[in-house]
């Protein structure tokens, strides 16, 4: 079954890829994967979102381990991903003690190339005026 149209695709069906705790599943998620055009996957970023908080908070995963997984996922050229506001909410994610949902927020703001958000965190508008080379991002 190749996949040609533009199919979203639900945390579940990636974490039974990523975990491999379900051959039957894993190996379905797999040939959905390989058998899809470039670009028809399309992982929301609220997917990305419950992935990191369930592969920490469930399967107690290191943010190391979470940040990899999800880089991975990025990389997959059948993927369709906001890349660019998720890969600078993994940079931030990786070296700050923020959540991710936080770090996503700064991903955003950098990737809109706005220092603007309004919020009551300091953490988060600290790490916002920060210098984009001290985060390497």
């Amino acid at each position: 079954m190749s996949i040609k149209k533009k199919t979203i695709i639900d945390t579940n069906v990636i974490l039974r890829f990523l975990l491999n705790d379900n051959s039957l599943q894993t190996k379905q998620a797999e040939k959905i994967f390989l058998e899809a055009e470039k670009g028809s996957l399309e992982i929301p970023d609220l997917v990305i979102a419950e992935i990191v908080f369930v592969l920490l908070s469930v399967y107690k995963l290191t943010k190391k381990s979470v940040v990899a997984k999800i880089r991975s996922l990025l990389e997959y050229e059948n993927f369709s991903t906001n890349r660019k506001t998720l890969s600078l909410a993994l940079s931030v994610f990786e070296v700050s003690n923020i959540s991710f949902v936080d770090s996503y927020l700064v991903g955003l703001v950098k990737s809109r190339k706005t220092n603007t958000l309004f919020s009551f965190d300091k953490k988060i508008n600290k790490i916002i005026k920060e210098e984009d080379d001290k985060l390497n991002i």
